[in-house]
């Protein structure tokens, strides 16, 4: 399953028929954090892949070995919402019931709720229908969009969707369309029948999302190259840029929703995408904010990093004696991971992580950010998330992020400028939420000097974009929701 690759800088590489290998030199990596992270790993056995640039750079236990990944089948399973939104056959605000007239039913007193029609397929994706815990049918116990409550029931009622929108088993549609053309064959992914349900719904085959999936780390680190490419895989178009961004990201609707059961689930509403887990809130210090996971009951892990082109996976047996929704309990795994790769001083190859048409080491934007063909990557807000480069666009001079000001003279604030960009426009607050005191400023090049700052203390928050002759968006904000600039 390994094979050793010359490395090429600008090379994608496709480990279609099996990985290639390079040292953790080679890809920029340090090997001692690298080695703390597999040690950590070790402590519950079991198997695992570390990956930069589609090479495996470090791996332990046996990579044939399946093991059970529970609720990492949330993670890959939703990849089957992804080719429905494809083929143009649902869309994530879509009610329910659209696609399956008996949704919620049984039980019966669901019905009673009032609240059945006001499901729709973007709150079961983010456990915020309202089903209660249960992988059985489930009673409806909250109002949907109302509060953030894990449901391995929620979770099922989608797999039940989408077989009927697919009209076929998802087992198969999958194997179709996702798992052989990464190379993935059912000696390396196993989905047992339907556990808490019935065989079948409308005649087709049942599977459920909420686990049932077994795998080894050959095939998990397989399928998060897939989401790391962004829905490509050696030229196919498997799922759309589109799902890939929804399911990595916080939910704009989601955060800030009340979680039930805090003490098991923390603030999950903040950090969770479309059945992934991801850092968009910053929970993991250490870690860049576009890192998103699976994560199932004994630590089943598919850690996706784009900003550092990683991919790692980890199986076997917990860390713990029970689950919960601790981050601090995988911030050694991620973090060392993180740690081992920054973008200071130790590049792997070119890419273009985020599809603009611009490649940079350590591509560091999204597709969101205010770059166009052609152009260097210009410094937004999303950059001032790449782990190792904070600063770009922003800058918090209170707690000694320097970002782009001069040093010894905080009154000028530069930024490299962008290919073909004649204009831009800053703004400038003392609101990390760019709201209160504001002000905006225009800049014919990729300077500004503002004599009205401080020698010393206070705290100012930039943000910088094109704006002639292709105006850009403002990036990613510290939330990693879109800056809305409403208070401006």
């Amino acid at each position: 399953m390994l094979a050793t690759v010359p490395l090429r800088a600008a090379e994608t590489v496709w480990p279609t028929a099996e990985w290639a290998i390079a040292t953790p030199a080679e890809m920029g990596m340090d090997q001692e954090k690298l080695e703390q992270a597999r040690d950590y790993a070790l402590t519950g056995d079991g198997s695992g892949y570390i990956t930069r640039g589609g090479r495996v750079v470090l791996s332990w236990g046996d990579p044939a070995t399946r093991f059970e990944l529970k609720s990492t089948t949330k993670s890959i399973g939703v990849t089957a919402l992804g080719l429905a939104l494809k083929d143009g056959l649902v869309g994530l605000n879509d009610r329910a019931q659209l696609h399956l007239s008996d949704f919620g039913l049984p039980p019966a007193n669901n019905a009673n709720t009032g609240w059945l029609d006001d499901i729709t397929l973007l709150r079961l994706a983010t456990h915020t229908a309202g089903f209660v815990f249960t992988a059985d049918y489930g009673h409806v116990d909250f109002e949907p969009g109302g509060t953030w409550a894990y449901s391995d029931g929620g979770a099922n009622w989608l797999a039940d969707v989408l077989t009927v929108v697919h009209s076929r088993d998802l087992r198969s549609l999958m194997f179709e369309r996702v798992f052989n053309p990464l190379g993935i064959t059912p000696s390396d992914l196993t989905w047992r029948d339907s556990a808490y349900r019935g065989d079948t719904i409308r005649g087709f085959k049942r599977r459920e999302f909420a686990s049932g999936i077994d795998a080894n780390v050959d095939a998990m680190a397989r399928i998060g190259y897939l989401y790391l490419r962004r829905g490509l895989w050696d030229g196919q178009r498997i799922v759309g840029e589109d799902f890939i961004d929804a399911a990595s990201r916080p939910v704009p609707e989601v955060a800030g929703v009340p979680v039930g059961n805090p003490a098991v689930y923390f603030d999950a509403a903040e950090h969770y995408g479309l059945l992934w887990w991801n850092n968009g809130d910053g929970t993991l210090p250490n870690v860049p904010l576009d890192a998103f996971w699976s994560w199932g009951l004994y630590e089943s892990l598919i850690v996706v990093i784009p900003s550092l082109d990683i991919v790692a996976v980890r199986a076997g047996d917990g860390w713990r004696g029970s689950w919960n929704a601790d981050y601090e309990v995988i911030e050694p795994f991620i973090g060392s991971i993180a740690e081992s790769a920054t973008c200071v001083g130790n590049d792997p190859p070119a890419t273009d992580g985020d599809g603009d048409g611009v490649g940079a080491p350590c591509d560091c934007d999204d597709a969101r950010a205010s770059t166009y063909p052609g152009a260097v990557e210009v410094n937004d807000a999303a950059d001032n998330h790449c782990f190792g480069d904070s600063g770009h666009g922003m800058v918090d001079e209170l707690s000694g992020v320097t970002g782009f000001y001069t040093p010894g003279d905080r009154s000028r604030y530069s930024w490299p400028g962008q290919a073909g960009a004649t204009r831009y426009q800053v703004r400038r607050s003392t609101s990390k939420a760019f709201t209160g005191s504001c002000a905006s400023y225009l800049t014919l090049d990729s300077h500004w000097t503002d004599p009205s700052i401080p020698a010393a203390g206070g705290v100012f928050f930039y943000l910088v974009r094109p704006l002639e002759p292709h105006p850009g968006s403002w990036g990613i904000g510290e939330a990693g929701a879109e800056r809305t600039l409403d208070g401006c």
